[in-house]
């Protein structure tokens, strides 16, 4: 597992970029949830493997007490958990108020979270969840079958989680409270996935008939809502009732939004933060060379893992990319090779799908497009000649330096073979709004990094809207030319068999490379950067029956803050 750097220990350097960080608020079912397996490095070891060791873990048992300051990379729209758009930051802070049903562990498997219990039929057309007896909001309310059962209702009814439930027709408590009864129109093995994300993050009633929901959030997790000052910072405070013996240990957590790269590592290395998340090339070497001479700080990165791909998304709602011809054109256009050199260091591997090479699930020889530029200039010749106009499109970046790298190395690639892109630079709230509602052309884009390629099923498979409507398949692919993944997909979710679930991502990634409507570029790892007086941040434990510690959890960026604790500076 990578846990960090052992203080003295070298640590190959990694470099990498978090393309449109912001923009992957839209994945609410799709959080940074990626696990870490171990790994050895040394002289000849592909740049951004790291040599790691367990740090701070040895720390002595957790104390309580303390504040800790925590820099994000990005705000969230708000805390709803039906309403708002988390993205990875937004996790952090959610899971701080609230309780997901079910969370990830080690193993890579769903487990019982505020659920007690997680169980199904026969043929997965009816799963059972098990309320957690004695656990109440932080308004005093309970946490009963009837709560659950509002959330949940809630979240099938809103525009913007709905279709994350489309399986689901009905959630009935039973008559004794002790159980919520799920009702399918089709078969959902892997049901208790969305219920590890923002969909399965119980909100009080009261939120309900709240009109200002969003910025008061009232939760069961272990700490309290105080007070949120919009793209600056927001305050919680532990939870003295939490249900959870022993947690949390700190009594407060201020979250402040530090966007700027820099800005942030001033913050870190200035004392005003004690952790912080990180997708900045240059940070990431510069904390990493100084983790390795540096006792007070340590990083944490899974650069193994499935991380999340960046790509392009093509809006087949409009022109040019509802012609097949233009995104073609466009995917045999650009170099990911130099791309990943010239953008991400060589760090970020090219990908050709929603499945690295070292997947168990990766499909070889899928028919991706490989870069060819006298195809790509063959196909746009073709379709200058179709509409008599040259293809061209504007691709939406942030206004960062990052961003506008990658744009311009992917402009200056497409106009060597006859294609114009405008780069385009919006603010990622306005990005995102654009997204949902189909208002753009082409767009960066980062997803596929969860444990389940079923749990970011909406997105790419879900049904599509028209430009204007809330769509979380936002891509807007026709109904009728993602047939074939939508029903690749639905058979994968009729099993827990492994092998008979890879055999339907095989046709999911053979379709995709078909359709093109997303555009694969690289895959992405993130990390998290703290100092030596905070613990717990990687080691922690999902609940077991009674509350107390069980299995243990998942090693992710945007960690459970129930189990993080300061140690005073020496």
């Amino acid at each position: 597992m990578n846990v960090g750097a052992r203080p003295k220990q070298g640590l190959r350097k990694g470099s990498w970029v978090i393309v449109l960080a912001a923009v992957s608020a839209l994945a609410l079912v799709a959080s940074a949830c990626q696990s870490s397996e171990p790994t050895e490095s040394g002289t000849g070891s592909p740049p951004g493997t790291f040599s790691t060791s367990d740090v701070n873990e040895d720390a002595g048992p957790p104390q309580s007490g303390g504040a800790l300051a925590f820099g994000l990379a990005a705000e969230t729209d708000g805390w709803s958990p039906s309403d708002s758009r988390w993205g990875g930051s937004g996790y952090i802070v959610g899971f701080s108020i609230f309780d997901p049903l079910a969370a990830y562990g080690d193993d890579g498997e769903v487990h019982p979270y505020l659920a007690s219990s997680l169980e199904h039929n026969a043929d997965f057309t009816e799963w059972t969840i098990g309320v957690r007896p004695g656990v109440t909001f932080h308004d005093g309310t309970p946490v009963d079958a009837a709560a659950i059962v509002a959330t949940l209702t809630t979240n099938k009814e809103s525009p913007l989680t709905g279709s994350v439930f489309s399986f689901a027709d009905s959630f009935v408590a039973s008559d004794d409270g002790t159980e919520i009864v799920v009702a399918m129109n089709k078969p959902w093995s892997t049901f208790p996935e969305v219920l590890t994300a923002q969909t399965g993050a119980i909100a009080a009633p009261s939120m309900f008939t709240d009109p200002d929901a969003k910025a008061n959030p009232v939760g069961s997790g272990p700490f309290e809502f105080q007070s949120w000052q919009q793209n600056n910072e927001l305050k919680v405070t532990k939870n003295p009732d939490y249900w959870r013996t022993g947690l949390p240990y700190l009594d407060a957590i201020t979250f402040k939004v530090v966007s700027d790269n820099t800005a942030r590592g001033a913050s870190f290395d200035s004392g005003s933060i004690e952790i912080f998340e990180t997708g900045d090339a240059s940070q990431i070497i510069d904390y990493t060379d100084r983790a390795a001479q540096d006792d007070t700080i340590q990083i944490f990165t899974n650069p193994n893992a499935e991380g999340a791909k960046i790509f392009l998304a093509l809006n087949m709602a409009q022109a040019p990319f509802d012609d097949l011809l233009a995104r073609q054109a466009v995917a045999y256009g650009i170099d990911t090779h130099a791309l990943s050199e010239q953008a991400f260091s060589g760090i970020f591997p090219p990908v050709d799908g929603v499945f690295s090479e070292n997947s168990p699930n990766y499909a070889p020889d899928h028919g991706y497009p490989q870069f060819d530029p006298d195809k790509a200039r063959a196909l746009a010749q073709e379709y200058e000649t179709k509409y008599g106009k040259p293809l061209s499109f504007t691709g939406t970046v942030l206004p960062t330096p990052e961003s506008q790298q990658i744009g311009q190395v992917i402009q200056q690639q497409l106009r060597e073979v006859g294609i114009d892109m405008a780069v385009q630079s919006k603010e990622s709230a306005t990005i995102i709004a654009d997204t949902v509602l189909g208002n753009y052309e082409s767009t960066g884009f980062i997803l596929f990094g969860s444990p389940s390629l079923d749990r970011e099923y909406v997105f790419f498979a879900g049904p599509a809207k028209p430009i204007g409507s809330l769509s979380l398949n936002f891509t807007r692919i026709p109904d009728d030319q993602n047939a074939a993944v939508r029903e690749a997909m639905d058979k994968a979710r009729t099993t827990d068999d492994p092998a008979l679930k890879k055999e339907q991502y095989a046709i999911v990634q053979q379709e995709m490379s078909k359709n093109l409507n997303m555009v694969f570029l690289v895959q992405m790892t993130s990390a998290l950067v703290f100092t030596d007086q905070v613990h717990g941040v990687l080691r922690w434990n999902l609940p077991n029956e009674t509350g107390g510690d069980g299995p243990a959890g998942l090693p992710s960026v945007a960690p459970f803050t129930a189990s993080i604790w300061m140690s005073p500076r020496s």
